[in-house]
């Protein structure tokens, strides 16, 4: 979805916070024990296949420069989640949307790994 007359251009937020959106967990790791959240290995497969193979450090802009923006929107308080988009390998250039009982894993390194099933909206 198109976001005119940002500069982000594109509306990341909006997909991410509907109902039932968004699954983090089951814990976080605090930022005094992440060396450098712009190198991290980050991989997402969806049915056991490999979608998204990329870096942190290939992001469009930099977490310096996302907190930056916000903070001149918002107040950020400890604990804050910044939703950060994600790197390239998306389904929607390929056609390919999920659907009822596929299973998406995350994997963000040194991070951990999250494991979700999409279930039917009830």
């Amino acid at each position: 979805m198109k976001r005119d007359g940002s500069p982000f251009v594109y509306d990341w937020l909006g997909q991410k916070c509907f109902e039932d959106s968004a699954p983090m967990g089951p814990w976080f790791t605090p930022a005094a024990y992440v060396a450098d959240p712009d190198n991290l290995g980050i991989r997402l497969w969806v049915n056991g296949v490999l979608k998204q193979d990329s870096n942190t450090g290939r992001m469009v802009h930099s977490t310096a420069e996302q907190i930056a923006y916000l903070s001149r929107h918002v107040t950020l308080q400890p604990g804050d989640v910044i939703a950060t988009g994600t790197p390239a390998g998306v389904g929607m250039p390929r056609g390919e949307f999920l659907k009822v009982g596929d299973e998406v894993k995350i994997e963000i390194e040194g991070l951990g790994s999250l494991t979700n099933r999409m279930v039917a909206d009830v």
